[in-house]
């Protein structure tokens, strides 16, 4: 009995070994931050979609009149010009005036699932990148409910900040994009309910600007 405890454990520990090691890291994630640009400066965040497709808000680009995406990957400053964007999701598509080398595509998930962790990828007050964790619930908020467009998130992290983190993808294990932060609520100063534009606005945007929308089942 004993060893037939003892192999299950082993089998447990192992499969969650792998679990784990089929997270995509860090670095991998990164290489999709982009951070939008006004004057020079940075105004929020934003995730390279491909070579020359750039995701973010609505309200990030919306009072830009010449848009610049700086890539961290490459070092490059590019100048973008809007093919789609709407206040309602909070969304925008940005096409780059040039690609971006050696680019790996970002596949949108099918779906989020409850209590799932996400990790942010984000430029809080438009500085050193951050990457956290998050953890997924369903939409629970009365003025959201009728809205599938939108997901709420438990926030774990403790460095929350306000400005920048707007745009930052969120990312499953695989390294899907889930979603687009757009704002959250705090309480006492910190920061407990998150919202993101979800995966099908961002697929609805994708397809409104003659995209393909490349979505990983």
């Amino acid at each position: 009995m004993k060893f037939v405890i003892s192999v299950l454990l082993s089998i447990l520990v192992s499969q969650t070994s792998l679990a784990k090691e089929a997270c995509v890291s860090d670095q991998e994630l990164m290489a999709s931050a982009a951070l939008i640009q006004k004057e020079g400066r940075g105004k929020g965040s934003g995730v390279l979609y491909q070579d020359d497709i750039v995701l973010t808000n609505h309200h990030v680009v919306t009072d830009i009149p010449k848009i610049w995406v700086h890539v961290p990957r490459t070092n490059q400053q590019i100048e973008a010009e809007v093919l789609f964007f709407t206040p309602r999701p909070d969304i925008a598509v940005l096409k780059l005036k040039e690609p971006v080398k050696d680019t790996k595509k970002v596949d949108l998930a099918r779906r989020a699932n409850k209590r799932e962790e996400l990790r942010l990828v984000s430029f809080p007050f438009a500085e050193k990148h951050r990457l956290g964790a998050v953890q997924a619930r369903f939409n629970n908020m009365a003025r959201f409910k009728s809205d599938t467009r939108l997901l709420y998130f438990n926030a774990l992290l403790s460095d929350w900040a306000f400005a920048g983190d707007s745009g930052g993808g969120f990312y499953n294990c695989k390294g899907q994009l889930v979603g687009l932060n757009f704002g959250n609520l705090a309480l006492k100063g910190t920061p407990e309910h998150v919202y993101a534009v979800n995966m099908r606005a961002i697929e609805d945007a994708l397809r409104a600007s003659g995209i393909e929308a490349r979505i990983q089942y």
